[in-house]
């Protein structure tokens, strides 16, 4: 194996370890993805993930654990060596690049990226887990403040509508309070002129005894009046 195949080797097993690691963080704090993001985003911990697989990956290389992964007695009966199996092989590794990073990193971040989108960073970062992961995190906080921000938006716009109906209310009760009155007044205008009328209707009235004495019962006086008080007739008749 060439010194080339050899660094991309230990390249995948290291990338292979970081995610290993991440996942069982994952695990450990219950699927939370909002505490694995804020753990992510810690410099310390990324670099810890990458330290660790480092040294995992030189002792795999150190007590030859990597050589016995690559003999081809240890891959099973059913394998077959011809080339144009290896050829087939190769293609399918192409074809499957970076899909152990692919599903892990959709298992943490589906509501953020899709499978295309995220091949695609991996690829733009040449297969650096890590920068496409802070890439990642940093968009998950992105997307986290302006959630916070719709919130608060949407708040402050509900409180606005709230106020505006209390506004509403208030003028509604207002205007209410007004027509009662308004009404209330116009009623005792009505009785008023209903009083002043029976007591317009009464006067008349004692006009018109007044005059009816006088025509039927001219006796007293030429027009029904005694001009003298102290008179009993008139006394009787006109008061």
């Amino acid at each position: 194996m060439s010194n080339y195949s050899k660094r991309s080797k230990i390249k995948r097993l290291e990338v292979d370890f970081i995610i290993i690691i991440i996942l069982f963080m994952f695990w450990i704090i219950g699927g939370k993805k909002e505490l694995l993001c804020s753990l992510i985003k810690n410099r310390y911990f990324l670099k810890y993930c990458v330290q660790v697989s480092k040294i995992t990956v030189n002792d795999m290389n150190d007590n030859n654990i990597s050589a016995y992964m690559n003999n081809e007695d240890c891959k099973g009966g059913m394998q077959d060596n011809n080339s144009d199996n290896n050829n087939t092989n190769i293609t399918n590794e192409g074809d499957k690049k970076y899909e152990k990073e692919i599903k892990t990193l959709i298992r943490l971040f589906s509501d953020l990226i899709n499978k295309e989108e995220l091949k695609q960073k991996l690829i733009n970062n040449n297969g650096n887990i890590e920068l496409v992961i802070k890439e990642l995190v940093q968009l998950s906080v992105e997307n986290e403040d302006k959630r916070k921000v719709n919130e608060l938006e949407n708040i402050e716009q509900k409180q606005e509508q709230e106020q505006e109906s209390e506004k509403e209310q208030e003028s509604e009760k207002e205007q209410e309070s007004e027509q009662e009155q308004e009404q209330e007044s116009e009623q005792e205008q009505e009785q008023e002129n209903t009083t002043n009328i029976f007591d317009d209707n009464k006067s008349i009235q004692r006009e018109m005894e007044k005059a009816e004495i006088g025509e039927t019962k001219p006796g007293i006086n030429l027009q029904g009046y005694c001009i003298n008080e102290m008179c009993l007739a008139s006394k009787a008749k006109l008061l």
